[in-house]
């Protein structure tokens, strides 16, 4: 019974280990899911969140806050890490799990922006007065990596 727990605890020692090295990056990662047109979705992404002086296009934050004003990840990321502690659930699906839940409530925020408002050619033009959703493209191309 001494060498199961033993090895049981090696097995927990690895994976808390592995987490030390290990991060979570959610984004848009350079390069990926372009626009038809070739336009990079984090440019857009970028011009969006803190706007374009020269477009003439307000910023309209939807990451920042997301990351900011969330305490719940603190709390997220201890209850994943006590699982990984306790033999329950290894390093990488821990990280996935938190890195899939903040990606989607990046999602969430991309479609919950309202304000400021479209100006009302631009809402005629696309049909909708949601500022940051178009053809989904932005909304879509939100991922989630977990580097070591």
């Amino acid at each position: 019974m001494l060498v199961k727990h033993k090895d049981s605890f090696k097995k927990r020692f690895k994976e808390l280990k592995a987490l030390k090295n290990r991060r979570v990056v959610v984004g848009f990662p350079k390069g990926f899911n372009a626009y038809s047109n070739g336009t990079p979705v984090a440019l857009v992404a970028t011009v969006h969140e803190f706007g374009s002086q020269s477009q003439n296009i307000p910023p309209r934050p939807y990451f920042r806050p997301t990351l900011l004003n969330n305490n719940f990840y603190k709390h997220l990321r201890k209850m994943k890490f006590t699982k990984v502690m306790r033999g329950k659930l290894n390093a990488t699906v821990a990280l996935n799990q938190i890195g899939g839940m903040v990606a989607d409530d990046i999602r969430m925020s991309i479609v919950s922006v309202s304000s400021p408002t479209l100006k009302p050619q631009t809402i005629k033009a696309k049909g909708s007065s949601n500022p940051l959703v178009d053809t989904g493209h932005l909304k879509q191309s939100v991922t989630h990596k977990v580097e070591k």
